[in-house]
């Protein structure tokens, strides 16, 4: 495994989590998906179905790492290849913009008005939902593309996922606890958001950076591919 910092699921037993995703358990933003049941209030009719968002969410995350290591058995240390890493994050975050009740969330009113707000009013505020101004950011078009022809009904926990990711890449780099190279190398924290959020809505496009992480790996397979079949021709 890739290091000694682990949670023990009483499913899959050990389940390892990298540097940069130990930091992202350990912030706010996640560490509230403790207090989120997966099934809303179904535990009130079958008791057992009790879990939360935040062990469903350690489980994606691990399962990743797993088909990962079926599809890409030569790769001994996962957190190398970054476009690996920003799989097993968003597998990891894909579900951190859920709130109370999970998805019966929107349903909810308070004096006949949505408690949540609809997307039209997120865009009105932008900054109060930590978008950018700019209708170029990546990430802000992928949620208006994603959701244009329903502007005006409560906000999903997709896009709140992605509104609430890109807080928690910033606060890694504005962290005085740890260094933010350590965590997210060379990448800035706004590319990280974007990869991560390329995973879980496909209207937000991936970064160069991903692509040639990509591409990269892909190439090393085909490398070592022509080497397994040219050491069995030798043989033969």
């Amino acid at each position: 495994m890739e290091n000694r910092s682990y949670f023990h699921d009483p499913i899959y037993g050990h389940i390892f989590l990298t540097p940069i995703e130990l930091a992202l358990v350990d912030s706010l933003e996640f560490q509230r998906l403790r207090y989120i049941r997966q099934n809303s209030l179904l535990h009130y009719v079958f008791p057992g179905a009790f879990h939360s968002r935040f062990s469903h969410s350690l489980g994606v995350c691990h399962n990743a790492y797993r088909i990962l290591n079926q599809i890409f058995p030569s790769v001994e240390k996962q957190s190398d290849h970054y476009c690996l890493q920003v799989v097993r994050i968003a597998c990891l975050l894909h579900d951190v913009g859920h709130g109370a009740f999970s998805h019966l969330l929107p349903t909810v009113q308070l004096k006949e008005k949505s408690f949540l707000p609809t997307l039209r009013e997120v865009f009105d505020h932008p900054e109060l939902w930590n978008l950018a101004n700019s209708i170029d950011d990546p990430i802000t078009q992928g949620i208006l593309d994603y959701f244009e022809e329903d502007l005006d009904g409560p906000i999903e926990h997709e896009a709140l996922s992605l509104l609430i990711l890109k807080q928690m890449f910033q606060h890694i780099a504005n962290s005085k606890n740890q260094s933010s190279s350590e965590l997210l190398g060379d990448i800035s924290p706004a590319i990280w958001a974007q990869d991560v959020s390329a995973m879980i809505l496909y209207t937000v496009p991936t970064s160069s950076h991903f692509d040639e992480s990509s591409m990269r790996l892909i190439q090393s397979l085909k490398d070592q591919l022509a080497r397994t079949e040219n050491s069995k021709t030798y043989r033969h």
